[in-house]
């Protein structure tokens, strides 16, 4: 990385730290998109929601970017009226027609993805809890009828429940 990027990556980097402080003050959290790579495929996470109001940080994986925004902030407003998510029931008002439900996120897992995060927790030691959605069979990923063709949409950040 040459000087130049060296700076527009630091600028970027203060842009997106600035955009976090001023959500997670006006509304109780931010949120932070990621693009499908190669590799990976896109996903998003809250932060705020641990410092906010004493819930586990959310990340989705898969879906368009509004779809993730749109889950993430229905989940948010919920949250901010007082629900608490619990991991492992059902819930249906995050995608039409479908139940989501919650699991663990593995600690370790937490660096990989959630850079923005650490920075704003100053440390890798908060709770972070994932968003599951369904198969057009209403399978989930850890079930032997998931459909195959979507796997790599919808890693599962939990090693008790890969299959």
């Amino acid at each position: 990385m040459n000087r130049k990027e060296r700076l527009d990556h630091k600028l970027h980097d203060r842009k997106a730290e600035e955009f976090i402080l001023k959500k997670v003050k006006e509304i109780g959290w931010s949120i932070q998109v990621f693009d499908k790579t190669e590799e990976e495929p896109g996903f998003a996470y809250t932060i705020g929601l641990v410092d906010t109001f004493d819930h586990p940080e959310i990340i989705c994986f898969g879906l368009a970017e509004d779809d993730l925004k749109n889950i993430l902030n229905i989940a948010g407003e919920n949250i901010k009226s007082g629900k608490k998510y619990k991991k492992e029931v059902m819930y249906e008002e995050f995608l039409e027609g479908f139940v989501s439900t919650f699991i663990d996120v593995d600690q370790n897992i937490i660096s990989d993805y959630l850079g923005y995060g650490i920075w704003y927790y100053g440390s890798d030691s908060f709770e972070l809890i994932q968003l599951v959605w369904p198969d057009m069979n209403c399978k989930f990923p850890w079930q032997k009828e998931f459909d195959e063709n979507i796997k790599f949409l919808q890693p599962i950040l939990n090693s008790t429940l890969k299959t």
